[in-house]
């Protein structure tokens, strides 16, 4: 044999040793006994909301996270194309690199989605229990109250395989509007007496109405106008009741009436003419 069949036998055994002493490696070196635990939860949300879900991780010890692969499910049919977004930001990986599809499952079931993320570092491993990243979703404004998504975990995968992880799935169902109480209102500063009107903001089905204006005064018009008499800083309230639920939204100090800044009126009194030394006509 020459010496460039030498060589290269040497080199082709070479890297048959090596890649020998890199899987002999990767069972002997020391890994976690315990794997991490990955989840998603369970919300809720309204038509038309996006919700802000987060990806959890807990059970990190001794390991430390630089890259991940991970692949959620979701019905399509429930949340369409372009409603899934991954969010680093406040996350543990927030000065990662992330990468993000959304896409039908190839020769999956008609309305079967995945969420397919990549995302590495070199500089900022995750070494902490925490939020890894958010998902925002977002809730078409024509999804059918009561339908449900799931959330579940079809891959995930940390460095090499190191740390192992656990996964809990999540869910996402469309339920109607909660029933929530807000309101506005104008002027919210000026002189006793002070004319307010108070307008009803809320929303999800108020079908009663139940003000406190602080100073004693209540009324149950969904806008009512109202007058206060005396200065001072008033804490305004309402309670909203629909169907089956109720809602309150307290304002502090929301309106400020201040003293009346009415000149005093001028009364006409006696008028003195012809005064002299000794005394003086009065009319």
């Amino acid at each position: 044999m020459d010496q460039t069949g030498t060589t290269g036998a040497a080199r082709g055994a070479l890297r048959g040793l090596s890649l020998y002493v890199v899987l002999l490696t990767g069972m002997l070196l020391p890994s976690s006994a315990l794997a991490v635990d990955l989840s998603l939860p369970a919300v809720e949300a309204i038509p038309g909301e996006t919700v802000r879900v987060p990806m959890t991780l807990t059970g990190l010890s001794d390991d430390e996270i630089l890259s991940l692969n991970i692949e959620v499910r979701f019905d399509m049919g429930v949340l369409p194309k372009g409603s899934m977004v991954p969010d680093r930001r406040g996350a543990l990986i927030s000065a990662w690199s992330l990468a993000s599809n959304m896409r039908l499952v190839p020769a999956g079931q008609a309305t079967e989605g995945q969420l397919l993320m990549a995302g590495a570092t070199a500089t900022s491993a995750v070494t902490t229990d925490g939020t890894l990243l958010f998902i925002d979703i977002s809730v078409p404004q024509d999804a059918v109250i009561g339908t449900s998504s799931p959330l579940t975990f079809t891959s995930s995968l940390f460095n090499d395989g190191v740390p192992a992880v656990t996964p809990s799935n999540g869910s996402l169902t469309v339920i109607a509007p909660r029933l929530k109480a807000d309101f506005d209102a104008h002027p919210l500063e000026g002189a006793a007496p002070l004319q307010v009107r108070f307008v009803d903001k809320s929303s999800g089905g108020a079908e009663q109405w139940l003000w406190s204006f602080g100073d004693g005064g209540s009324s149950t018009e969904s806008s009512p106008l109202y007058v206060y008499e005396t200065a001072g800083d008033y804490t305004v309230s309402l309670t909203v009741t629909g169907a089956s639920a109720t809602a309150t939204e307290t304002k502090e100090d929301y309106v400020k009436v201040l003293p009346d800044q009415q000149p005093p009126a001028i009364v006409e009194g006696p008028i003195a003419r012809g005064i002299t030394h000794s005394g003086a006509d009065i009319f």
